[in-house]
């Protein structure tokens, strides 16, 4: 979107401030034939995220051009061009038209300076990633009769990150503990949002690349799983930007060196396997348990197997049921009072089924129909069933309550189960009085 101050303009009321700032004294020289001139004051435009912010487009009406009494205007559209900014996502869509009427003209033409500037508001979006600044391309594009000369059409918009924060990424810990031949699990946190992934190298002290970590944008902790060796020692870890992030120094901020203290299995490891013992005998009763549950439910699935079979082939007799089924209006025209609340409508079928048919009858009015002249609504849908054995046609009293406009017309359409067959449509027309179409016999 696009949005400009306000101002009144005689009877033209523009989406526009026409500022008239001082900058200076005019040119020296005067052109041989003087036009007026209309285009972005820079070529260049910035602003925060969660700002308000502004481009200028500046409108200059030389003196010695000669407006008279014509009716002509000078329109100007500013649109928006993605780049690395995405409208919708970094800032609000720019799209807007602006028009001067010949008064308005005048009355930059009189003014002192000769020259209006006109500010385009531009709405930034904050958002709470850190990242580099973005920009997007406005082009401006005058449409008029007039004599113009156009100078910067287009401009490159800058918005800026809104501060300087940094992301930080550390141990959890600064000392852990682990015992030889088991992982050591370490926990590496996020603190702070940046738009691209952050690769991050696990070090030992001496350079030695122990795991690379990708942190995705929206990732926040990662575990890390460290082998400490079968051997007694105490680690210093540390962590470096790896390659792919070597761009954003200064942006993130690794955290301070771990110690990870490996302690032997005696005595305390006796305790420890003795325990992991325990939990393991434990963890067999629950497998074996699944187990039984897995066999359970592999039986429950085999039976579920079969009804879904014999639901498939009953689905496959329907079908071959439902070959060359054709269901019909028994009529092309209906015709109901203005006043009257259903329609007697009767539907007929081509051929017998195995069960009955669940026929929707909807009605929708014509578009081109007159319009009612009071209440009534434009659509209407009512279910009905066509017993399995009948071939003959089935009447029924559709419910509708049109208004009382006569003339008008609704469309009528069918469907039949969850099934597409071959039908047909037919119309209702909404008449003064059914007497004046039918003798009493005919329509009942």
């Amino acid at each position: 979107m696009m949005a400009v101050r306000c101002a009144c303009l005689g009877s033209s009321v523009l989406l526009l401030v026409l500022a008239l700032w001082t900058v200076g004294e005019c040119g020296q020289g005067v052109p041989a034939t003087p036009k007026i001139s209309v285009g972005f004051l820079s070529p260049t435009f910035s602003g925060k995220e969660g700002e308000v912010a502004a481009a200028t487009v500046r409108v200059e009406v030389p003196k010695d051009i000669n407006l008279g009494d014509s009716n002509e205007s000078l329109t100007f559209v500013v649109t928006s061009e993605d780049g690395e900014a995405k409208a919708g996502r970094d800032f609000e869509l720019v799209e807007g038209t602006i028009t001067l009427a010949t008064g308005d003209l005048k009355r930059i033409q009189n003014n002192r300076l000769g020259h209006t500037n006109i500010a385009v508001e531009i709405s930034l979006t904050e958002d709470e990633y850190i990242e580099p600044s973005q920009t997007f391309t406005l082009t401006l594009e005058v449409q008029t009769t007039l004599d113009v000369e156009e100078h910067i059409t287009s401009a490159i918009f800058t918005i800026n990150d809104k501060g300087s924060d940094t992301v930080k990424i550390s141990f959890d810990q600064t000392t852990y503990t682990a015992y030889a031949s088991q992982n050591a699990p370490l926990k590496l946190l996020k603190e702070g949002r940046i738009r691209q992934d952050i690769s991050v190298d696990v070090v030992f002290s001496n350079g030695s690349l122990i795991q690379t970590i990708l942190f995705e944008p929206l990732q926040d902790v990662i575990e890390v799983s460290f082998d400490p060796g079968s051997e007694t020692a105490t680690y210093s870890l540390s962590l470096a930007l790896a390659e792919p992030s070597h761009n954003l120094e200064g942006v993130v901020v690794l955290g301070a060196p771990a110690e990870v203290e490996v302690l032997d299995f005696t005595p305390e490891g006796s305790r420890i396997i003795k325990l992991l013992e325990g939990k393991i005998q434990a963890s067999v009763v629950i497998l074996q348990e699944e187990h039984d549950n897995l066999h359970k439910e592999h039986d429950n699935l085999r039976s579920n197997y079969s009804r879904l079979q014999e639901k498939y082939a009953d689905l496959q007799r329907r079908v071959e049921d439902l070959q060359g089924l054709k269901v019909e209006f028994e009529r092309k025209q209906y015709y109901m009072a203005k006043n009257d609340e259903s329609v007697k409508v009767c539907l007929k079928k081509n051929m017998t089924t195995a069960k009955d048919l669940i026929v929707t009858v909807t009605a929708k009015k014509n578009k081109d129909s007159q319009k009612r002249e009071t209440g009534g609504e434009d659509a209407f849908q009512e279910k009905f069933t066509i017993p399995a054995g009948s071939v003959k046609a089935e009447c029924f009293g559709f419910d509708m309550t049109p208004g009382d406009k006569v003339g008008a017309t609704f469309n009528l359409t069918l469907t039949v189960d969850d099934h597409t067959v071959p039908s047909t449509s037919a119309t209702v027309t909404i008449t003064e009085s059914l007497t004046v179409l039918f003798e009493p016999s005919e329509y009942t």
